[in-house]
């Protein structure tokens, strides 16, 4: 069997961290809607928002979506140095080197960042 292959694990693991940061962003995005938002603005949701605070409110759901992905992401972090088998980070850094090549080179820099931060 070709070590670079995908394993079953590999794809749940996969899934699982895709799904912690879309909880992430969404919960982030809903938390600073929801309960941050009017209390910036001092008013309650069902008001209409007119002027600069519907600006206020975009940046605010802005604000949770990138809070969320930080937190997301640490968490994911944490999971992989814990739970990951290091035979499984082997496999995903010969797939990121296979696919790295059509990549913009910031975008390389950026992701091979984050994968070394996610190894043990």
């Amino acid at each position: 069997m070709d070590q670079a292959t995908s394993t079953i694990r590999d794809k749940l693991w996969t899934a699982l961290f895709c799904l912690i940061q879309v909880v992430g962003i969404g919960g982030g995005m809903f938390i600073f809607a929801a309960y941050l938002t009017p209390a910036m603005l001092q008013s309650p949701n069902s008001v209409p928002r007119q002027g600069q605070d519907k600006l206020v409110e975009a940046v605010m759901l802005f604000g949770g979506m990138g809070v969320g992905i930080l937190l997301s992401l640490g968490v994911i972090i944490f999971i992989s140095r814990r739970m990951v088998s290091e035979a499984t980070h082997r496999r995903w850094d010969e797939q990121f080197e296979r696919s790295s090549s059509q990549m913009p080179p910031l975008f390389r820099k950026f992701i091979a960042r984050l994968n070394s931060l996610m190894r043990p």
